[in-house]
């Protein structure tokens, strides 16, 4: 299946394959009016007044275009050669990633659903580096065999269901990068509440005692994709982690001081990032939801469409 599918990129001329894939995600973004209000709801949280009702319409629709584009990118540029590849993508800041490397205790790189984040994973995998990224597992089997597929093609590795944990510090104990998105809704139990677009956000934990464990610097990483069709890795200079404990007792901070660096990014580029994400799902206790439940949603859709034949 992989192969069948890259195999097919492959002979899309990638000009014709962006563009084809920005019509798609067109047309995907008015075929997904719940994911549409999820998206409006969070671009209301985040510019309030500060942009109009047709700008945050329009960086929404925007967002999904991107994401199908960035999408084919991800599995075409990686196929194209060397001096092809190194024309359409650049990188800023790589010291500052070889010198965290040089430390010999592995490097968290925090980073975000931003811009092609699986082409940034890619391309640092192409270029030798030795590169393991936190995901969450999809709900289907077959569908997660596909993507950790793909991925391990460009040299970038997941850390299976089983022992997590244990395999996230074992590859940090071997010298390896291992990447850490913190733009992703958690689950009370899991995550740390933050500020992020004046709303509090529950956020993955873990990542200031995972630096303490080993010592391991933390360095921020992001990628912009420009409408030239160039990609522009950022990378930035490396957090050194004190002993555990102080660093257990900065996990907050650092995790607010990383949530915020993300928020800046998604204001210069708001159309990269995922905005039809349910990233306040998760409240403090006592605060009311944010989004409606997906079947109150589902019932009011269906009452609509038996008001329409109706009439």
């Amino acid at each position: 299946m992989v192969a069948i599918v890259l195999g097919i990129i492959r002979v899309i001329p990638r000009t014709v394959g962006l563009r084809l894939m920005r019509a798609l995600g067109f047309v995907l973004y008015y075929l997904m009016p719940e994911r549409r209000r999820v998206a409006m709801t969070n671009l209301d949280i985040a510019f309030g007044s500060e942009k109009s009702a047709s700008r945050k319409s329009r960086i929404a629709r925007e967002s999904v275009q991107t994401s199908m584009a960035l999408l084919f990118d991800f599995l075409k540029v990686p196929q194209l050669g060397f001096q092809e590849r190194e024309t359409i993508v650049s990188i800023e800041g790589e010291e500052h990633l070889k010198e965290a490397l040089g430390m010999g205790r592995g490097v968290l790189a925090v980073g975000a659903h931003y811009g092609n984040f699986l082409l940034l994973l890619c391309v640092l995998g192409l270029k030798g580096y030795p590169l393991h990224v936190v995901t969450r597992h999809f709900r289907s089997e077959q569908i997660e065999g596909i993507y950790t597929a793909i991925l391990a093609r460009f040299r970038v590795f997941t850390f299976p269901r089983k022992h997590e944990a244990a395999n996230i510090l074992k590859a940090l104990k071997n010298g390896a990068i291992v990447g850490y998105v913190l733009d992703q809704n958690m689950r009370a139990e899991n995550g740390i509440f933050v500020d992020f677009f004046g709303q509090s956000a529950s956020t993955i934990k873990g990542l200031a005692r995972l630096a303490g464990r080993y010592g391991s610097p933390i360095l921020p990483a992001y990628i912009v994709s420009t409408p030239d069709g160039r990609h522009h890795i950022h990378i930035g200079q490396a957090v050194l982690p004190e002993n555990h404990r102080k660093m257990k007792a900065r996990e907050q901070e650092l995790t607010q001081h990383y949530t915020t660096l993300i928020e800046g990014w998604i204001r210069h580029y708001p159309e990269q990032w995922l905005w039809a994400h349910r990233r306040f799902k998760t409240r403090p206790v006592g605060e009311p939801p944010i989004y409606p439940s997906r079947r109150i949603v589902k019932t009011l859709l269906r009452l609509l469409r038996r008001r329409r034949r109706a009439s």
